[in-house]
């Protein structure tokens, strides 16, 4: 599946676990991507837009993390340079920050983060 399809997936697992784990509720997507006219570009980079921010925040700390970032990449995706400045700076500051291939990875670190709490 396309990273789109994957993410899509992924959220659509998280929808169903809000009704029996509040913590799903704190998973949210950051749409960072997209193409967009210049115009559309300067205006969302004037709101805070960056480039390379992960994909998926979930905002629950753990006992070991403040937090968890995910990117999403399709199988042999590379991550861009600024992806890689965001996912260093994060990791640095603290939060779990992760590559994953598919939903189904996704929810595995997902699950296992929120059960390291």
């Amino acid at each position: 599946m396309p990273e789109h399809e994957e993410q899509v997936a992924f959220f659509d697992y998280v929808d169903i676990m809000m009704n029996s784990n509040p913590d799903y509720e704190n998973i949210f997507a950051i749409p960072n991507a997209g193409k967009r006219s210049i115009g559309a570009g300067s205006y969302y980079r004037a709101e805070g837009l960056r480039a390379g921010v992960p994909d998926v925040f979930v905002a629950v700390p753990n006992a070991k993390f403040p937090g968890l970032f995910m990117e999403f990449k399709y199988k042999k995706g590379k991550t861009t340079e600024q992806q890689e400045q965001w996912l260093n700076r994060l990791s640095r500051v603290g939060y779990a920050c992760v590559i994953v291939r598919s939903s189904d990875a996704a929810i595995r670190v997902v699950d296992k983060y929120l059960r390291d709490k």
